[in-house]
């Protein structure tokens, strides 16, 4: 049986390149039949894509585009995830923070679990976290309830 976490440090796997998944259809204040290249998301997608290209084979993050990630009211959304590692949904981001997100997202992949304090975000991203899920790799403390 593998060891049991003792708080947050997750279970010691193999590393491999964390993923960025954005949102490309957020169009968050555009109207609604704004085409699909003008969508907050798709510009966002294509700012990291250039910056991750700046990094070639050291990029910290593998840039994929999403569909949606059903965080309408907080476009435009992102998530990171590792093996092993919290998976975090990001939101309220833009092509402006392109360059914040890409270290958080450096910062992100140092980390052993995949926290990233507040403290240690970019300004711009210290309000961007809307959630996170545990890697089906990790084994959390007991947190079973009693009534």
């Amino acid at each position: 049986m593998p060891p049991r976490a003792t708080g947050d440090e997750g279970l010691h796997q193999k590393v491999t390149k964390a993923k960025l998944h954005i949102c490309v259809t957020c169009k968050s204040s555009l109207p609604a039949d704004a085409e699909a290249k003008n969508a907050v998301g798709r510009q966002l997608y294509e700012a990291m894509r250039s910056l991750a290209g700046d990094f070639g084979d050291d990029a910290p993050v593998e840039v994929r585009p999403v569909a949606c990630l059903a965080n309408c009211d907080h476009a435009c959304s992102a998530s990171i995830s590792a093996t092993g590692k919290w998976t975090y949904l990001l939101r309220d981001l833009n092509a402006e923070m392109a360059a914040d997100l890409m270290t958080y997202c450096e910062t992100y992949q140092r980390s052993e679990t995949g926290n990233v304090f507040r403290s240690r975000r970019p300004s711009s991203m210290h309000s961007s976290i809307a959630g996170r899920v545990p890697s089906t790799g990790m084994i959390l403390p007991n947190t079973e309830f009693t009534e």
